[in-house]
C-alpha cells in the first residue's frame, strides 16, 4: 500500500512538473554569460539555479546555454520550483 501511495505521489509530482512547463534539461544548463557573439545586444532571461530566479541579461547572439528566455514570464513558467506541489 505505501509503494502505490508513493508511486501515485511521484506520478502526480512529474504531471504538476510537465503542467507548468518545468524543463529541467534546460533550467539545469549553465546559465547564460550573454551569447559568444557580439551583435547589438538585446534583454533576455537566464535562469540562475543557485539563487532559484530568473535573472535578466544583455545578450549579444550565439547561444552559449540553452538556458535562454524571451521574457521572464517565459522564464518562470519553464523553471520555477516554487510552483511545484510535493
Amino acid at each position: 500500500m505505501k509503494l502505490l501511495s508513493l508511486s501515485v505521489v511521484i506520478f502526480c509530482a512529474l504531471q504538476c512538473q510537465n503542467a507548468v512547463g518545468y524543463n529541467p534539461a534546460k533550467c539545469n544548463d549553465p546559465k547564460s554569460n550573454g551569447g559568444a557573439c557580439r551583435k547589438p545586444p538585446v534583454d533576455k532571461w537566464t535562469f540562475d539555479k543557485i539563487h532559484r530566479k530568473c535573472v535578466e541579461i544583455d545578450f549579444f547572439g550565439c547561444p552559449d546555454t540553452k538556458n535562454i528566455f524571451d521574457s521572464k514570464s517565459e522564464c518562470k513558467n519553464t523553471c520555477s520550483y516554487d510552483v511545484l506541489v510535493y
